[in-house]
């Protein structure tokens, strides 16, 4: 059986098993931004259930540490023109660009906490039901020696 002989259902399945045994968050948005999907180390990473995830901007779900710090929501912060995230999401969304890759330091609110993540962030455009849409995988860099030098420069000797 070829690939492209695999029902919606059973694509959807197959998705769903290789995303849920991956230790990185993962999400899906839509063109309008608003998640769609979430893997489960998405939610346990971000601490939140997925009833205040699903259908969220994605800058709401994450927790994004402007909108907490200009009390807005995600889209009318005076950060949101210069989000790496939201400006890669749409350059992906509308075919600008085929794929984008880059690290972000940026503060998040977990669990009521502000905190400072480091994230090595790939997002790749894909065409469901012929709609479109961004899947976007965080890798935490903090764990890596890159990150630990960063930190405490004197660990570079």
């Amino acid at each position: 059986m070829n690939f492209e002989e695999f029902s919606q259902d059973n694509l959807v399945a197959i998705f769903n098993a290789v995303t849920a045994e991956m230790s990185e968050p993962i999400f899906l948005v839509d063109q309008a931004l608003r998640i769609q999907y979430v893997n489960r180390s998405f939610v346990a990473y971000f601490k939140r259930d997925i009833g205040e995830i699903i259908e969220q901007p994605f800058g709401e779900a994450l927790g994004c540490g402007n909108r907490a710090n200009d009390k807005r929501i995600c889209s009318f912060t005076t950060y949101c023109g210069a989000c790496e995230i939201r400006a890669s999401l749409h350059h992906v969304l509308d075919k600008t660009i085929e794929r984008a890759e880059f690290e972000l330091v940026r503060e998040f609110v977990i669990a009521g906490e502000t905190l400072i993540r480091h994230f090595k962030i790939k997002i790749s455009r894909l065409e469901l039901n012929g709609l479109p849409y961004a899947l976007c995988f965080m890798n935490d860099l903090r764990e890596t020696d890159q990150w630990r030098m960063i930190q405490d420069p004197d660990l570079s000797v």
